[in-house]
């Protein structure tokens, strides 16, 4: 095969798994720019992607042909996470060799930068407002001698991709949502929970103004472009912090908002749900109820219990994207990692995404990252 034809196939492979028809093999994804560096060059340190990111790049170019996996997250090149996080009111992040030892992992420091007189102010004045006056003189200015190098170093790893027998990221975009990237980061995982027992007439008057804002400016425009796939984010409010009747009524509306714009400018495209949490709740009673059928990746984080939702999910053809747990990655054995992920073949068969939970950690054993690909290997299901 040519090294487009065997693309081609690794790209069919995924999304077959997506819209749960037969595949030969469970197709085995990744993220995580660190660990795949390692697996082909351990000297590589996290400093080394924001400083030398050529040498990065080829390091995790060489970990992802040596895995041979079918589709892996585009190079990390982690100064998107301050623009985020100072975008958003999160706070700002430190680096590696800048704030932090060169060795160490990028870190996000959160300031809780949001008050409770603001909800008035985004209300009254918007969010571009609340951005601007508020947030911005509190979080700082933004790394620009790195974040104008992202184009280049972005530009670089698709450049030296292209001849190698690993697909390109699918085309992508992504939408934020008001009620955790600018309120619940904003005022605290703890403080935004008593906000909306406290107040929650303004929690939701703040949401529909910063979500109008955001579909109208990113969402909708980002889905006239026809990505492949447009993702979104569900963190922190799980349902060890929340009642699943409350979140509903306060949350839920946001995705299926998402999915209706989906359907509306770009019905080809697949939405896919980030998830950083136990909800295992809302995947068997609403996920599982609401989301579209051969069209919707659900990516977990290993905090859910992946044996309780299978039934609803693969019923639903719900893609189910991971899962294997960070701390089984760093800790555990390759044969741990091995039966953990031929237990999810099990339960998902052709619905399934073999991946870590959320991004392989930066200390991720080569062994276990090699146990989790062999075992995608062995069957489909």
């Amino acid at each position: 095969m040519t090294i487009e034809e065997i693309k081609q196939e690794k790209i069919d492979r995924y999304l077959k798994a997506v819209a749960y028809e037969e595949v030969d093999r469970t197709p085995v994804a990744t993220s995580g720019s660190v660990a795949v560096c390692r697996y082909a060059d351990p000297a590589i340190q996290p400093g080394d992607i924001i400083h030398k990111p050529e040498y990065a790049i080829d390091a995790y170019i060489e970990g992802l042909v040596a895995l041979d996996v079918d589709m892996a997250a585009a190079f990390e090149y982690p100064l998107m996470m301050d623009f985020m996080a100072k975008n958003t009111g999160l706070g700002y992040t430190e680096f590696p060799g800048i704030e932090l030892p060169y060795e160490s992992y990028w870190q996000i420091r959160e300031i809780d930068c949001m008050e409770p007189e603001h909800y008035d102010y985004i209300i009254e004045n918007g969010l571009q407002a609340y951005q601007q006056n508020i947030v911005s003189p509190i979080v700082g200015p933004m790394k620009m001698e790195y974040m104008e190098k992202m184009p280049q170093v972005m530009g670089m790893y698709m450049q030296k991709i292209a001849d190698k027998p690993i697909p390109a990221p699918l085309s992508s975009e992504m939408g934020l949502a008001a009620h955790l990237h600018f309120l619940n980061w904003g005022r605290g995982f703890g403080n935004f929970l008593l906000d909306v027992r406290r107040i929650p007439e303004k929690v939701l008057a703040a949401i529909k103004v910063i979500d109008d804002f955001q579909f109208e400016t990113a969402i909708i425009p980002a889905l006239e472009k026809k990505p492949a796939i447009f993702t979104v984010f569900m963190v922190r409010d799980d349902q060890d912090a929340m009642r699943l009747d409350k979140w509903e009524e306060y949350f839920w509306p946001y995705y299926l908002k998402v999915q209706e714009a989906i359907e509306k400018y770009s019905p080809d495209t697949i939405f896919q749900i980030h998830i950083d949490g136990n909800y295992t709740k809302h995947a068997i009673q609403l996920i599982a109820r609401d989301l579209r059928p051969g069209k919707t990746i659900i990516q977990f984080d290993g905090m859910e219990d992946s044996e309780a939702m299978a039934e609803a999910l693969t019923a639903s053809k719900i893609c189910f994207y991971g899962d294997i747990h960070p701390a089984m990655l760093t800790l555990g054995t390759p044969d741990e990692v091995y039966d953990y992920a031929m237990k999810l073949k099990q339960l998902y068969g052709n619905g399934l995404i073999l991946s870590s939970g959320c991004s392989l950690p930066p200390d991720t054993k080569p062994e276990n990252l090699k146990a989790m690909v062999d075992a995608a290997r062995d069957s489909a299901s």
